[in-house]
C-alpha cells in the first residue's frame, strides 16, 4: 500500500472536526476522501462491507456511533 500523501484538504477537515460532531467529505470516486478521512479517524463504520453495520443502521443509526471518535 502506498504512503499516505498529504491533502489541502487535510487542514480544513481537523479545523471542522475541531468545530463539529461531524463532517461531510464530498468528491468524486478515487479522489482520496477516505484516505483522507482515516489520517484522523479512531475508528470507521462501513456500511459497504459490513453487512451487521447495515442491519445497525436500518434498526437505529444512533447504534453506529458507538466508538472511538473521531468515527
Amino acid at each position: 500500500m502506498a504512503s499516505y500523501l498529504s491533502r489541502i484538504a487535510d487542514r480544513e477537515l481537523i479545523d471542522q472536526l475541531g468545530a463539529m460532531g461531524a463532517v461531510l467529505i464530498e468528491g468524486v470516486k478515487g479522489c482520496g476522501k477516505t484516505a483522507t478521512a482515516r489520517q484522523l479517524a479512531a475508528s470507521e463504520v462501513l456500511l459497504d462491507t459490513d453487512p451487521d453495520a447495515e442491519r445497525r443502521a436500518a434498526l437505529d443509526p444512533r447504534l453506529l456511533l458507538d466508538g472511538a471518535t473521531p468515527r
